[in-house]
This record gives structure tokens, sequence and C-alpha cells, in this order.
């Protein structure tokens, strides 16, 4: 979904933000957030200049999220290197890696609560993460298919909707998304979430197969199965920037 920037001043403060039109919206949205700032989201066919005006009676509210995120601050890059810990379903799990002389090719487990890497002999450190990043990539993913196509069906059977099908997608943005057609795709990352965090987005993507918008009676059905889901979301909003390697 591509966007164009525009911004405002209000009082002494220019607010800049980026307009992304959706054909799912039905009123405008807004987005703050750790990498993309912040987003307002329109219906398509609308009216861009009154955007402005809507932008400006929300400020207050944006510039205090602006606030709480920037406090947010971004994790450290991980280098690979022994002794590291990396999450999954909210735990941190250590990483041993191990130069194996007759390691033609770098390979990855996770076994007893610990990861174990291979590489060949002479790897030095620098080397490590272009080497390992893209086994723990397609790690994750393999577990988040896994466990995300069993939330969705578990889920599914409780509120009664079927889903046309589950996609695992590599997106920097978003958690979740649900097309009109009932595909529901999920960010590969969100594995590394604790729990309770993972089925809120999973909740959440399937109440958009009957609520398109965020509406209340969108939240309802979210409470509906998860009646404390305004913890869970707020922990994800806490968090979310961890939730990267």
């Amino acid at each position: 979904m591509s966007g164009s920037a525009a911004s405002i001043d209000f009082g002494t403060t220019q607010l800049d933000y980026v307009v992304h039109s959706s054909p799912r919206r039905r009123t405008v949205a807004f987005r703050v957030s750790v990498v993309d700032g912040v987003e307002v989201v329109v219906p398509e066919g609308f009216e861009r200049s009154r955007l402005p005006a809507l932008v400006r009676q929300k400020a207050p509210w944006i510039l205090e999220k602006l606030g709480l995120v920037r406090e947010q601050a971004p994790p450290p890059r991980h280098e690979f290197v022994s002794g590291e810990r990396f999450l999954y379903v909210g735990r941190r799990y250590r990483l041993q890696v191990r130069r194996a002389p007759r390691a033609a090719d770098p390979g990855l487990s996770f076994e007893q609560g610990r990861w174990a890497a291979s590489v060949p002999a002479g790897t030095p450190d620098a080397d490590l993460p272009r080497l390992l990043r893209p086994l723990f990539v397609a790690w994750y993913r393999a577990r988040a298919e896994e466990r995300l196509r069993a939330r969705v069906r578990h889920f599914a059977r409780e509120a009664g909707l079927s889903p046309v099908g589950v996609l695992v997608k590599d997106q920097e943005r978003r958690w979740g998304s649900c097309t009109k057609d009932g595909v529901l795709g999920f960010n590969w990352r969100i594995v590394m979430a604790r729990a309770s965090a993972i089925d809120y987005v999973v909740v959440h993507e399937l109440a958009h197969l009957v609520h398109p918008d965020h509406g209340p009676a969108f939240w309802r059905q979210v409470a509906s199965l998860l009646p404390d889901y305004e913890a869970r979301r707020e922990w994800l909003r806490r968090h979310g920037a961890e939730l990267t390697i």
C-alpha cells in the first residue's frame, strides 16, 4: 500500500504524516509506530482536502503516541554469536555456535531449549549474521506456519467463521491482514511474541472477516473471544519493536 507524504503545523510543531487509501476502510484511521511514524488511512475516494483539519484535531493524541513510541529504543542488531538469546513464543533462548571442520554449509536446530548452529571452521564472527540469519528466518517462518494455522482453526471454530486461507508473510509494518476475499495474512515475526499476543493477532484478523473496520462491533467481536484483548494489545504495542532478528 503506497502512500503520499504531507504535514501540518500544530503550534510550533511540524507534524509529518503519510496518507494511504484502502478499499476496506469506511472511516479515517490513524496509526503511530516506531518504524513508520504517523500514518493516516482513508477510504478510497476520500476528499484529501479534509485531511489537514482532521489531523490537526487528532494532533494531541498523535503527539502523545509519538512520545510513547520514541521511548521504545530499537533493540540492538543480533550478531549471531554464542551466548546471544533469541525470542520464541515470548521466551529468550540461548544460541550456541559451533565451528565444525567438516561443515560445508551452515546449519541450525532448536533442541532442549537451546539454539544450536554449525558453521564451517574458520568462519569469522563478522560473517555469522550473513550465514545464520536466513536460517533463523526460515525456522521462524516454519514454526509460524504451524502455530498460526492451528490457532486460526481453534478460534475460527469458536467464532463460527471460515477464512479462505492463511498466509505467513515477510512484512515489517503489520502483524496481520485480512483480504476482502477472506484470506488471513500474518507476519512471521509474531511467533516471537508471547502466546497471548499471538492469539490476539489471530483473533483480530478473524474479526475482520465480518467487520472490515475497527468500529464498536469489531471490538465486541474480538472481546467475545478474548475478553482481555486490551492487555494483549498493549503488550504488543510496548514490546513489538523487540520482535526482530
